[in-house]
């Protein structure tokens, strides 16, 4: 019922916004802060193993699509399962260094 007028001649406006004076916004700027790339040991042990992390996923994409195509003979399951066993070892060796070096830097 609010919306209805309150004398019986009189019409109400309700997209009418009151009138005020309009100031301008404040200016607020932020300060520039330069932020440096950590170029700490720890940093450089990462990118390597993140980097051969990616080396040997690619390289056994590689090895497994040349076994779908047969390239390593009829019977290649031997070679594909070895080519898994040894790139697995090497990504999960560069992880653990990875999580160790992260581990002594946070230490730091």
């Amino acid at each position: 019922m609010e919306n209805q007028p309150s004398e019986p001649g009189q019409e109400q406006k309700l997209d009418a916004a009151p009138k005020t004076e309009a100031q301008p916004a404040p200016i607020i700027t932020s300060p520039s802060i330069e932020v440096s790339k950590p170029e700490g040991l720890a940093h450089k042990i990462n990118r390597i193993t993140a980097i051969i992390l990616i080396v040997s996923g690619s390289v056994f994409v590689l090895i497994a699509i040349l076994a779908i195509w047969q390239v390593f003979g009829k019977d290649n399951s031997d070679v594909v399962w070895r080519a898994l066993g040894s790139l697995g070892a090497i990504a999960l060796g560069a992880l653990i260094v990875s999580v160790a070096s992260k581990l002594v830097d946070e230490k730091h």
